[in-house]
């Protein structure tokens, strides 16, 4: 489902062009006659930017599956390919519903739900799925500890590192309408019939990346099945085998991974910030 390429447009174009040339060349003026063709001419250079590559994921921010792929593979796939992917993140997970009371349970407990909704009211006041500052936003939160999954101060902290104002993103989780209401919206973007999490598709193919599946793989076959000329210029990777060596991204299951070091967790986030973070992660 990706846009045709600048080439094909291009083709198509002067066929026409060439076709009602033949026709009524007669009728037009030489200055009409210039203007079409120098059209065509610059429009067959210009860049025409191709429909991205749909990549979805539905995750559990208390999952260390999920935490592992956002980290090793989402996030910095999603900012190597930012001109060529377009991402969808939904954090609900196994979540369950109590529209009567307006309440929700979360599937690895209360403090997933409270990752949950603060990444709902960035994405819903910063709607720029894939971008980088969203991105890092949740690369934040994956590398929170246990022990400040449960504190309002450490997802504000996280905002403010990413760039986002945090009083319009702690005004929204504070609202529990709003808050209730993105967590179901959540919930009915979330498919029915995901059977594990976190939940990843690119276009119209799954990628079981907790049984080791590669998300990079996935976005490159997805290139190479589809018919269009710009692939080999935007994705050369894919293409050629040597430079996919030395840019796969492998499958890492998280469980081989401890991902709740609180000194990996500072470290980064200073690194990000480049400014300290005491005394609120110390």
């Amino acid at each position: 489902n990706r846009g045709l390429s600048s080439r094909t447009i291009a083709k198509f174009l002067m066929t026409i062009f060439l076709h009602f040339f033949e026709e009524y060349h007669a009728m037009i003026s030489p200055l009409i006659k210039s203007l079409l063709f120098l059209y065509i001419i610059h429009f067959s250079k210009s860049d025409v930017i191709p429909e991205r590559i749909p990549i979805f994921v539905a995750y559990e921010a208390g999952s260390d599956d999920s935490r592992m792929f956002l980290r090793t593979q989402l996030v910095p796939i999603s900012e190597a390919l930012k001109s060529v992917v377009e991402v969808t993140v939904i954090p609900f997970g196994r979540s369950t519903l109590d529209l009567k009371n307006h309440s929700v349970e979360c599937f690895n407990g209360p403090n997933e739900c409270l990752a949950h909704v603060y990444t709902q009211c960035v994405n819903e006041i910063y709607p720029e799925y894939g971008s980088g500052n969203n991105m890092l936003f949740i690369d934040l939160i994956t590398m929170l500890p246990e022990s400040l999954m449960d504190t309002d101060e450490a997802y504000i902290k996280c905002a403010e590192l990413a760039g986002f104002d945090s009083t319009l993103v702690q005004n929204c989780v504070q609202d529990e309408s709003w808050a209730f209401q993105l967590q179901r919206d959540a919930g009915r973007a979330t498919p029915v019939y995901a059977y594990q999490f976190p939940w990843v598709e690119v276009g119209e193919e799954l990628v079981d990346v907790v049984a080791g599946e590669s998300l990079w793989d996935a976005i490159c076959d997805a290139a190479k099945s589809d018919d269009n000329d710009d692939n080999d210029d935007l994705l050369p990777f894919c293409f050629d085998e040597n430079l996919g060596k030395e840019r796969k991204f492998k499958g890492i299951k998280a469980r081989d991974i401890n991902i709740n070091s609180d000194k990996n967790t500072i470290s980064y986030l200073r690194t990000v910030s480049k400014q300290e973070t005491k005394p609120m992660l110390e």
